[in-house]
């Protein structure tokens, strides 16, 4: 998956701004459930609804679905 800094980058690419606060809170559960962590907050039907209305900006609902899109699109394939 993609590191924070590359989400941060693709963000910062397409929106202008880094989004650094909804990337962080998308991988939240990876403190506890680390590579399981994707079943909680990588969903695009109700994850970047929700991220939108907490932040009070349509662009972090944005920043959510491509953060979704690109660990779905750039899985780190096992050695």
């Amino acid at each position: 998956m993609p590191s924070r800094r590359v989400h941060n980058l693709l963000n910062k690419l397409i929106l202008g701004k880094s989004y650094n606060d909804v990337n962080r809170f998308i991988d939240l559960p990876y403190l506890w459930l680390r590579g399981k962590h994707r079943i909680y907050f990588h969903d695009l039907k109700t994850t970047p609804a929700l991220i939108a209305l907490l932040k009070g900006d349509p662009k972090a609902g944005l920043a959510a679905i491509i953060h979704i899109l690109a660990d779905k699109t750039f899985k780190n394939k096992k050695k």
